[in-house]
């Protein structure tokens, strides 16, 4: 798969952070951004899918991620495609987090 992403991000001073998640693909596929919510487990945690929606990620089979009743640490968030790139937009508290993970599926 020839695909690339480029994270665009601005911490501001009350601990939230801007950012914009653009993946360049040449095939079908979806992208999103997730914040683990216990050192690098993503199992209980959220994240921002291409769809535009937030996703429960409540096990490791499609079945377990359902979407979200609520934003969770998202406080903001779009998803457009520009020029066939997918371009996710939001904005989240990292107070409490403790790392960042981006992950693609083709």
């Amino acid at each position: 798969v020839d695909s690339r992403a480029m994270l665009h991000w601005a911490a501001l001073s009350n601990g939230t952070v801007d950012a914009q998640l653009v993946v360049s693909q040449n095939t079908a596929g979806w992208a999103a951004v997730g914040f683990p919510s216990t050192g690098f487990n993503m199992i209980g945690s959220k994240a921002l899918v291409s769809d535009g929606m937030v996703y429960d990620l409540n096990g490791k089979s499609a079945a377990l991620v359902v979407r979200a009743t609520d934003m969770g640490s998202f406080a903001t968030t779009s998803a457009t495609v520009v020029s066939g790139d997918q371009v996710l937009r939001f904005s989240t508290s990292l107070v409490g987090q403790s790392s960042v993970h981006s992950f693609l599926e083709p």
